[in-house]
């Protein structure tokens, strides 16, 4: 009767250590991979713009009862912060954005009185329209470079599902989807 390989003893010191090896190579090169990519999208200390550490001494809590000339204690906490570098964008004038509103509801005159509401906040407005399908829930869509001004648009449509949209129509700015939960309100 023949033996197969794996019968044979003797081999399992020299497999583990393979084994090992293995898994300390492959986590050595994951996080080589990690590293330089983190250094490479901004991720390093080129992103930190402040540090520091603030130590706050906060009493033990006291027993319920204590013996005659114990001593109170302090338990030490050390909080670190950091604080990374934001772009601030800041919104055009209403009077530079041009919003077209569009019906959703199928309510007759809803995109006009809304139209109405954002000339008056000194919005451009293009004329209203009707749209399908019916939606339940807002929308304000934007096209590119107009996103700081959709989500301050969008705080009249609480409601609202504010995105990007390359169907945004030429000519138009952010486009206003109204939907029944606009009514709703």
């Amino acid at each position: 009767m023949t033996r197969g390989r794996h019968a044979a003893g003797g081999t399992f010191p020299r497999d583990l250590v393979i084994t090992v090896v293995g898994i300390i190579v492959v986590g050595a090169i994951v996080f080589t991979l990690l590293w330089v990519g983190s250094s490479l999208t901004g991720g390093g200390d080129d992103a930190v713009v402040a540090s520091s550490t603030t130590v706050t001494s906060i009493p033990a809590e006291a027993p319920a009862s204590t013996a005659a000339g114990s001593e109170s204690s302090t338990a030490t906490t050390t909080i670190p912060q950091s604080s990374t570098t934001l772009d601030v964008v800041e919104a055009r004038p209403t009077s530079d954005v041009v919003v077209q509103v569009l019906n959703a509801v199928g309510t007759t005159g809803l995109a006009a009185e809304v139209t109405a509401t954002l000339q008056e906040a000194g919005y451009e407005t293009v004329p209203p329209d009707d749209y399908e399908p019916l939606l339940s829930r807002s929308r304000v869509l934007f096209r590119d470079g107009y996103g700081p001004e959709a989500f301050e648009l969008a705080a009249l449509f609480p409601d609202a599902e504010v995105g990007q949209s390359p169907d945004v129509p030429d000519g138009v700015d952010i486009l206003v989807l109204i939907g029944t939960t606009f009514e709703d309100e």
